[in-house]
């Protein structure tokens, strides 16, 4: 006789197989990534390279509009090589991606198709890429035809990238026209770009095609290729551009390549850029290669330029832009170009400038563009940048600048420090209320103003200028009035980090005044070893 409760039993462990089946379907393509709603408050978590492989290969379930992905690791994906990005020249992702400051280290990309490539192919102008980072990464192209917006972080992009980064190497070999390249996004078309920075070495060649006229070089910058109708603000580019083109090479910037109706701001360039034609040059800068109906402000280019021709010319070459578009005017205001590191020191732009306003573009030395009057003042550029002379511990300016030492940099909550690290050294541990010490120290500015304080009360106890090798050494008075209790003196310097050392103050007749001499030596030993200076007051008599 069948048990009256093997049918709820049976009945209860079908329904359960469903709803796992359906939870599946409905919550996780296909099991690897962990299920979720794929909403702000509960998105997609990426967790492990397999993860993020996962969400390359499953476009017509993961890659719909209004799709939130988080990444909660670093991912190292050697083990996972891609030959597409996530979302592709036919299927474009919809979704968004935090993330949230992780790296992707080691991403391979190598492809034949050429269109949309990158860590994200192509995406939608809802998109939002943030705080993505992208180390040692590569994409890889090769075969025939036109290879065209391509860039280690995002290929085509109307959406958001904001707070991200790539490093890493992007090569083309094309038997074809090749452009819209750019280090961290190919083409930008009507998308943004904030407080984001490439370190990519972009290399492209071009062969013969077997077609006149289709093996070209365009529209290829450090940061981006295209760059279109939207704020690009706080972002910048480094690394090199190589370029060979057996045909023509137009459009090539150490920032951007082109940039149309948008206004870029606080941004910067030391790139070095390449270039070798066959049949001439146009357009080539050391920030942008041509730009229309721009606005550029406080940016500036330390670009290497190089080039060359087999035949042809060499048209509109440019220190900070190689040409203004006629058909629509620009605005360049307080930018700089470094003429040395370019080479050109006749004007910073490669065309006529009628009918642009460009006011304070300066063409500058390298120990200027290494100097905080440059920028924090208004003796070459009309306005001062919002940049403070040091490093800000917790940042407040937009730009930093390691006078003497180091171009300006954009100054975020992440960046290391890049200024020498000061020390300071002491004659004594031990000082005599109202006696005087000898302070020595290196690693500072060549010669940056130093001032020196009794951190307590406080009181300036000098002001000094290292020499020309960064090195200071000078003799200061402690107050004899300096209160009792535990004090610091700090050595504060403007392009250099603030050094604190500590000593042991006491009075000069200490013997006299009744202390027991062994419990003294133990407390100031004890106050030396906790990082604090100890200052002894003579009893009353």
């Amino acid at each position: 006789m069948k048990s009256p409760h093997l049918v709820p039993l049976v009945l209860a462990i079908f329904l359960g197989i469903v709803g796992s089946i359906s939870g599946v379907t409905s919550a996780s393509a296909n099991g690897c990534i962990n299920p979720a709603a794929g909403t702000i408050s509960d998105p997609y978590l990426i967790q492990t390279p397999a993860n993020l492989s996962c969400l390359v290969n499953n476009d017509s379930y993961y890659w719909g509009a209004g799709k939130y992905f988080k990444q909660t690791a670093d991912l190292d994906m050697a083990q996972y090589p891609w030959t597409t990005g996530i979302g592709t020249a036919g299927f474009t992702f919809e979704g968004s991606f935090d993330g949230q400051g992780f790296s992707i280290s080691n991403l391979a990309i190598t492809s034949s198709s050429g269109d949309s490539l990158g860590l994200f192919g192509k995406v939608g102008s809802a998109t939002v890429i943030s705080d993505v980072h992208l180390t040692n990464a590569s994409v890889t192209v090769t075969g025939s035809g036109i290879a065209q917006r391509v860039g280690l972080l995002v290929g085509f992009s109307p959406g958001t990238v904001e707070d991200s980064s790539a490093e890493g190497t992007i090569s083309i070999t094309r038997a074809g026209n090749v452009h819209e390249v750019g280090g961290l996004v190919g083409n930008s078309n009507y998308g943004n770009i904030d407080r984001s920075t490439s370190d990519v070495d972009i290399t492209i060649t071009t062969t013969n095609p077997g077609v006149s006229n289709n093996a070209y070089i365009g529209h290829t910058g450090g940061l981006v290729g295209f760059h279109e109708g939207q704020p690009l603000t706080q972002s910048s580019a480094t690394g090199s551009i190589n370029l060979t083109s057996y045909m023509w090479i137009e459009n090539i910037g150490g920032f951007a390549g082109s940039i149309a109706s948008a206004n870029v701001s606080n941004s910067y360039t030391t790139s070095s850029v390449s270039v070798s034609a066959q049949s001439g040059l146009s357009g080539i800068g050391g920030f942008a290669g041509k730009i229309r109906g721009a606005t550029i402000e406080k940016s500036f280019t330390a670009s290497t330029l190089t080039r060359s021709t087999a035949s042809g010319g060499q048209n509109y070459i440019g220190g900070f832009v190689g040409q203004l578009d006629s058909m629509q005017s620009s605005t360049v205001r307080n930018t700089t170009w470094n003429s040395e590191t370019t080479g050109l020191t006749g004007t910073g732009f490669g065309s006529n400038t009628s009918g642009n306003t460009i006011t304070s573009v300066v063409g500058i030395t390298t120990v200027q563009n290494k100097t905080f009057s440059t920028f924090g003042g208004t003796t070459l550029l009309s306005s001062a940048w919002d940049i403070y002379n040091g490093f800000e511990s917790t940042p407040v300016k937009i730009w930093g600048i390691c006078g003497g030492s180091s171009f300006p940099f954009l100054r975020t909550a992440t960046i290391t420090n890049p200024c020498p690290v000061a020390s300071v050294n002491l004659s004594s541990g031990n000082v005599l209320a109202g006696g005087t010490l000898t302070l020595s120290g290196t690693g500072y500015q060549s010669n940056e103003n130093i001032r020196i304080e009794l951190h307590s009360n406080p009181v300036i106890l000098a002001t000094v200028q290292a020499n020309g090798s960064g090195s200071f050494s000078t003799s200061v008075v402690i107050p004899s009035n300096t209160s009792a209790g535990s004090h610091n003196i700090v050595v504060y310097a403007l392009g250099s980090s603030t050094s604190t050392t500590t000593i042991i103050v006491v009075e000069a007749a200490l013997a006299n005044t009744g202390y027991e001499q062994m419990p003294l030596i133990l407390i100031a030993t004890l106050l030396l070893l906790s990082g604090s200076v100890l200052v002894m007051r003579r009893k009353s008599i």
